[in-house]
């Protein structure tokens, strides 16, 4: 539910039929929601993920009944499972979901929690509200009045300019500079603290008299300190020299660099689809898992890639704060294409917030090798040609942290698309064979202390925990001798599916709604069985293949696929959060 009683309540419509869409986002429209509009079940799941609507209204019919799937798929997730659904049906299609219910099974308490409601038709747009409104416990969604306030273009002065091809980059990067409020810089305790890192003559002294003029950074030290995690055995202390020591001087230093940087960037127009605090998550797992593999591999000043790390994503916070209308368009088109929001980027604008993060940071006199890893952190080939070794894999580690940041569900930003990690990158950090279960655990347990120490709580930010493994879907991951590591490997284990690394697929698979996905070598025949009319055949498949393939421009799968045995993905534009739909969708089809 909205929190801030001056953000009008936003509400997810879901339904094929283009006349019901009309006509619902007319009438919502008119009580002052924001509505969002999706037509396909993949497109609203991505769409729910993405922004968190305070209520998704389902118009399900006997042509989409199957669509009912994704809405149980919402409740089951950590993230999504509080988002209030109502469901409008006709009455033969209510007793037909209730069968589907019963087969599929729910979270418990679903009912009790009183998140999902069915009205049937025929209804009254009065009654739908009346409906909506008690999901709330007795307390309506705020419907502000029609007021004159802030428009959405009245922050976007020459916005429109960054979508003209006429204009060049640079001018567009200075565009968003000069839009910029002067009191938005770096902060100084920061670009203090690394430069005495660089110096030979570094030590706890230096670091204590940089936070210790800061009083803002004195008092986080000072508490965090103190905190039961450290001073049970040792007793209280009041000396910033003695936290350094206490704490530790790099964890000191990841803290000061986290605590500054939230603390300049807090939501400004708490919109929806971009949570500041589930950005700035996504940052510090960025950070801290790029610092993990700098020091795995013992090279000098591994704490670069944490600043690096955290830093990485910084040139969307300008965009987003200061040109409302362009970055909302960004997010549209992101999920509703279902695309990378850096490429949405590029072709909308001809830059991405790659480009901006480097513009500002470098004005802010980081180093290089910092302001590098900024602008290389989704160009994998400008990484790879980076010929200083200190830099190039800097800049290797924040290009994984990111993706796997994404893969493990820490933080969120604007997408959830995966892409291929190049073989040359994973053997320079020495995990030629992807990051193990050791190497995930211990970093799940670092988050878990940054949200302690950052007193990040359950309404800012979800508080992911690895699931056990309960699904009963079986997943055969078909990986080639030659084949790299792909991220969607780890996300897919993090999802809590049965997740199976194999060099071929067994011959005989018992489960029915089973998956394989290959990722097969370069060139290496694909195992696909043609037929002369696969719609002829009256048997649905019992298994689903999907080939994780390179260098192929292919449609990605947003329609239905459930009685289909073939899927392909390009494996620089996976989108977990699709390709989990894909499959659950599959396994229902298949099993019930």
């Amino acid at each position: 539910m909205a929190k801030d009683k001056n953000i009008s309540p936003l509400i997810l419509i879901f339904s094929p039929r283009e006349k019901i869409r009309n006509i619902l986002s007319a009438g919502f429209i008119q009580c002052n929601f924001q509505v969002m509009e999706a037509t396909t079940s993949y497109i609203a799941g991505v769409k729910a993920n993405q922004y968190l609507p305070d209520v998704i209204l389902a118009d399900i019919t006997r042509d989409n009944i199957k669509d009912f799937l994704f809405l149980t798929r919402l409740e089951r997730s950590v993230r999504t499972k509080e988002i209030a659904v109502v469901i409008s049906v006709t009455a033969d299609v209510k007793k037909a979901l209730d069968k589907i219910k019963e087969e599929v099974g729910q979270v418990e308490n679903s009912e009790e929690k009183k998140r999902v409601l069915i009205i049937e038709y025929p209804f009254s747009f009065n009654d739908l509200l009346k409906k909506i409104n008690t999901l709330f416990a007795g307390k309506p969604l705020y419907v502000p009045a029609n007021t004159p306030g802030e428009s959405a273009e009245s922050n976007n002065k020459g916005g429109g300019q960054l979508f003209d091809f006429q204009v060049t980059v640079q001018k567009k990067l200075r565009l968003i500079e000069s839009s910029v409020d002067k009191q938005w810089a770096f902060p100084f305790t920061i670009i203090r603290s690394l430069e005495i890192l660089g110096s030979e003559k570094s030590c706890c002294n230096e670091l204590a008299k940089c936070i210790e003029a800061d009083l803002a950074a004195t008092s986080a030290i000072l508490t965090i300190a103190n905190k039961v995690h450290y001073a049970s055995r040792y007793g209280r202390i009041s000396s910033v020299l003695d936290a350094i020591v206490r704490i530790g001087f790099d964890d000191t230093r990841n803290l000061l660099a986290s605590l500054s940087l939230i603390n300049i960037s807090s939501d400004v127009h708490l919109k929806y689809g971009f949570k500041r605090a589930e950005f700035w998550m996504h940052s510090l797992a960025t950070a801290i898992i790029a610092e993990k593999l700098c020091r795995n591999v013992k090279i000098e000043r591994p704490e670069l890639a944490f600043v690096a790390g955290l830093i990485h994503d910084i040139g969307k916070i300008p965009l987003d704060n200061n040109f409302t209308d362009i970055f909302l368009k960004l997010l549209e088109e992101t999920t509703s294409k279902i695309a990378s929001f850096y490429a949405v980027e590029q072709r909308m604008m001809g830059f991405s917030h790659a480009e901006t993060g480097h513009f500002f940071t470098t004005n802010w006199n980081f180093p290089t090798y910092i302001t590098l890893a900024i602008l290389n952190h989704h160009n994998p080939d400008k990484i790879l040609n980076t010929k200083i070794q200190l830099d190039r894999l800097l800049q290797e580690s924040v290009f994984i942290g990111n993706l796997l940041a994404k893969a493990l569900y820490l933080g969120h930003s604007c997408d959830e698309v995966l892409c291929a990690i190049p073989a040359k990158m994973l053997k320079d950090l020495e995990i030629p064979e992807g990051p193990k279960e050791i190497f995930l655990n211990k970093t799940f347990d670092t988050i878990k202390l940054y949200y302690e120490y950052l007193k990040i709580t359950a309404d800012q930010v979800t508080l992911y925990e690895p699931p056990a493994n309960t699904k009963d879907i079986e997943i055969y991951i078909v990986s080639g001798k030659n084949a790299n590591y792909h991220p969607v490997i780890s996300g897919l284990k993090c999802s809590g599916l049965q997740v199976k690394i194999v060099e071929s697929l067994p011959e005989k698979i018992e489960s029915k709604g089973a998956v394989a996905i290959f990722i097969p070598d370069k060139e290496a025949p694909l195992d696909i069985t043609l037929t002369a009319d696969e719609e002829e055949n009256n048997n649905r498949p019992s298994i689903l293949k999907i080939y994780v393939l390179e260098d192929v421009e292919i449609e990605e799968p947003k329609k239905d696929v459930s009685h289909n045995s073939i899927v392909f993905l390009n494996s620089n534009r996976v989108d977990l959060r699709l390709l989990i739909q894909v499959i659950e969708d599959f396994y229902y089809a298949t099993t019930m």
